[in-house]
């Protein structure tokens, strides 16, 4: 399969202590990744090495065989916190249209391919009946979705998502993650997540990362991770320690010597 993310020995700090220490990952075309960790573990640190947004002090990234700066255009990516004013007197289709321009360009004479482009997004996210919908009257699901669809509408080779299950209820993750799944079809997607027992029926594998990564594929978990309600009992396959807290929420903590 062709890799779409190499990373090899990976250090990276933002001036005190390693936040990603010696971490390697490969993920091939097609597959749908988990990164699962505390917080301040490193998750979303790898997210922006991965977009080039950080550079790492130590070890190489490479996305699509180059360095992800210039892979970019080829990266659709949804952060954890968009800062947006929903007063603001834009549609869901406006929005999406934003995933359209360039760097440095205006908003000037744009083709009408773009909101065709823009109105199949929002069809592949299932939110087309909404696309004349200002975005302030969306549901938080809503307009994740949309925000998908926004970084859909370049035609990525790979998804970013940090975090898209932090805004929905516990009654629309299910569909949502369904969607991904459906999605995942025809793009890569690495995902940080706070929630293994919900998404681990939709991903192809899952890298346990704080400050180091232990990489597991499905058919390592599924008899020991994925099918219990008890992830106590990946210890014996995984470096870091998975602990239950608030179920299903979870959280990795690195294993005491």
């Amino acid at each position: 399969m062709t890799a779409i993310v190499d990373m090899h020995n990976v250090s990276f700090t933002y001036g005190g202590p390693a936040v990603i220490e010696n971490v390697t990952l490969s993920v091939s075309e097609g597959e749908f990744v988990a990164l699962i960790g505390p917080n301040g573990g490193g998750k979303t640190t790898l997210l922006k090495l991965m977009l080039g947004l950080v550079k790492p002090q130590k070890g190489t990234v490479r996305v699509l065989g180059r360095p992800p700066e210039k892979a970019s255009h080829h990266i659709g990516y949804v952060p954890q916190d968009i800062h947006l004013n929903l007063a603001f007197p834009v549609t869901a289709l406006d929005v999406v249209l934003m995933g359209k321009l360039a760097p440095g360009k205006r908003w000037i004479g744009r083709p009408a391919r773009h909101k065709t482009d823009a109105l199949a997004a929002l069809a592949q996210m299932g939110m087309e009946a909404s696309a004349h919908t200002r975005i302030g009257e969306l549901s938080g699901g809503q307009r994740q979705r949309v925000f998908i669809a926004r970084a859909l509408v370049t035609q990525p080779k790979l998804l970013l998502l940090d975090e898209p299950t932090a805004s929905i209820d516990t009654r629309g993750q299910a569909d949502f993650l369904e969607l991904l799944h459906d999605l995942n079809q025809q793009v890569t997607i690495v995902m940080v997540s706070h929630d293994l027992l919900a998404i681990s029926h939709h991903v192809t594998s899952v890298a346990c990362v704080n400050r180091g990564l232990h990489y597991h594929r499905r058919s390592e978990l599924a008899g020991s991770l994925i099918n219990t309600s008890c992830p106590c009992t990946v210890e014996s396959l995984c470096p870091v320690e998975m602990v239950a807290r608030e179920t299903p929420h979870l959280f990795i903590r690195n294993r005491k010597p």
